[in-house]
């Protein structure tokens, strides 16, 4: 049941990110388009969703045996060749092994130079880059907090104040 509430927060903090994304992505300002996308904004959009999509398949591959199968070079390559994750990818996930953490970090690099060259905060209507900044960070850091709860509760560690106590006693 706990593990349930902490899945169901790693899928809050995504959907949170998704939001301030997509309520923010530079948009154009006149002509036929406006209000729509710029296609620089909609490209960072797009890989956005993918690599969520590739995180939550690698973080739910590492906490279950079901799916472990996609942490492997056999399942890495199945990903590949489906459109979730490009080759190059493929090859640095391989050679990290760092699987979903390592999304995460593509996530924040994404999001990062975004900010930084005006597909996030671009227009009129998309915000402060630096408010914006914060509140994604703080996202980011409150999403590693959910899935890293969930491995703690999957793999039975005790409270630290419990040991404590066994060794006075």
């Amino acid at each position: 049941r706990e593990v349930y509430g902490k899945t169901r927060a790693v899928q809050g903090r995504l959907n949170d990110i998704g939001m301030l994304c997509a309520t923010s992505a530079a948009r154009h300002a006149d002509g036929p388009d406006t209000g729509q996308y710029t296609a620089e904004a909609l490209q960072m959009l797009l890989a956005l969703g993918r690599y969520v999509r590739l995180f939550n398949m690698l973080l739910y591959a590492s906490l279950t045996s079901r799916f472990a199968v996609l942490r492997t070079p056999r399942g890495m390559g199945e990903l590949v060749r489906r459109g979730a994750v490009t080759r190059a990818e493929y090859n640095a996930l391989l050679q990290t092994g760092m699987g979903h953490h390592a999304v995460l970090e593509w996530i924040a690099t994404l999001l990062n130079s975004a900010l930084s060259d005006g597909r996030l905060c671009g227009s009129d209507s998309g915000g402060e880059p630096g408010v914006l900044q914060i509140a994604l960070q703080k996202k980011l850091t409150e999403l590693r907090q959910s899935y890293g709860s969930i491995e703690d509760l999957l793999t039975g560690r005790m409270p630290l104040a419990y040991a404590q106590l066994v060794q006075i006693m």
